[in-house]
């Protein structure tokens, strides 16, 4: 449910853009799973994808989430 303001609106989008990037391209889901899985269309998952690999936030999140990786035991 929608409860921010202009912010909000902004952020969402954009993290599932970046989420569906990082887990069909480097989880290697197809699009159909993660449309799914998050309860989207198969198009809306195709367009968050567009966004998701122009934002340069995607390869720092992920260059982030493998550091944090590799300091697990």
């Amino acid at each position: 449910a929608y409860q921010g303001g202009v912010e909000t609106a902004y952020r969402e989008p954009r993290a599932r853009a970046i989420v569906c990037t990082l887990v069909v391209e480097k989880l290697g889901l197809s699009g159909r799973e993660v449309a799914r899985k998050l309860e989207m269309s198969p198009s809306a998952v195709s367009k968050a994808l567009l966004r998701g690999r122009l934002d340069t936030r995607t390869e720092v999140i992920w260059k982030e989430m493998v550091k944090l990786d590799s300091k697990s035991p």
